[in-house]
C-alpha cells in the first residue's frame, strides 16, 4: 500500500484556511486587527514583491523598531523592561 504525499506550502494553508473562514479573525496585535481574508490579501501583496519586496518589509519593520526602541529611551533590546511594554486584552 503506498501513501500519496501532498506537498503544501504555507501559502496554500493560508490561502485555504481564507477560503473556509474569510471573515473570521486570524491577526490581532494592538490597534491591527485582520481576518483571514485580510491576511491572506496582505501576504499575497508581500509576495508579489518577491525577495525585493520581502527586503523592503524587513527594512520597514527594522525601522519602526529602532524608533520605538529610541521613543522609550531604550539604545537596544537589553534595556527594555516590562514597565515598558503596555498590555491590553
Amino acid at each position: 500500500m503506498t501513501t500519496l504525499v501532498r506537498r503544501q506550502t504555507l501559502a496554500d494553508l493560508l490561502r485555504r484556511t481564507a477560503a473556509k473562514m474569510p471573515t473570521q479573525p486570524a491577526i490581532h496585535c494592538g490597534d491591527t486587527a485582520w481576518t483571514w481574508r485580510e491576511f491572506d490579501a496582505v501576504v499575497s501583496r508581500l509576495a508579489a514583491g518577491g525577495a525585493a519586496g520581502v527586503t523592503r518589509a524587513i527594512e520597514i519593520l527594522a525601522d519602526e523598531f529602532d524608533r520605538t526602541l529610541a521613543l522609550t529611551g531604550c539604545r537596544n533590546v537589553e534595556e527594555l523592561t516590562a514597565d515598558l511594554i503596555a498590555m491590553r486584552s
